[in-house]
């Protein structure tokens, strides 16, 4: 598995994958003579393996528009567009740097990242910064539906209320500081 994955193996990826807790905790029930442990520990990683693959697989079929296995400019731009990402940052997809993202070069580059919740969590952080209607402590983003109380007279309602977002800030009410939503 980790050769065909050398970004499990621990301290070989720009972030820790989740997987490499298990691959160390194998590696240690192994050295330990503890095989049925060591296994269990396996299948852990195999699983959490195929779920990754499974989502990355999506992911890159999703922007394979033309399903030639293997992204062009144009697709590689809208990819980086998703990811919140300039052109420039494009050229760190192609990991082989042979001119195009394969499958491979786009599961070795989400590995190295720590995996997919990573490569969405990073997502999140710069949608969320890059973008002015997007409140960044909250994630609430302009047109979002939300639950929400509201106040009559100054006292907050004991119910809340189905509404969407049309606008995102802060302001001032009563000498604290509150979100508008």
């Amino acid at each position: 598995i980790l050769k065909e994955h050398p970004y499990l193996e621990p301290g070989c990826s720009t972030f820790p994958h989740p997987l490499q807790y298990w691959v160390t905790r194998c590696r240690e029930a192994s050295k330990a003579k503890k095989f049925e442990q060591a296994e269990e520990h396996y299948r852990r990683i195999v699983t959490g393996l195929t779920s990754d693959l499974r989502q990355i697989r999506e992911a890159f079929r999703r922007f394979d528009a033309d399903a030639s296995n293997h992204l062009d400019a144009s697709e590689c731009r809208h990819l980086c567009a998703y990811l919140g990402w300039g052109e420039e940052e494009a050229c760190l997809l192609d990991v082989d740097q042979d001119g195009r993202v394969t499958f491979e070069d786009f599961q070795a580059f989400v590995g190295n990242l720590g995996g997919v919740q990573q490569l969405f969590e990073q997502r999140r952080l710069r949608i969320s910064t890059s973008r002015r209607d997007v409140c960044d402590y909250a994630g609430i983003a302009v047109g979002a539906r939300v639950r929400a109380h509201y106040y009559v007279r100054g006292h907050k309602s004991k119910h809340w209320k189905e509404a969407q977002v049309l606008a995102v800030g802060m302001h001032q009410h009563y000498g604290q500081t509150a979100g508008l939503g």
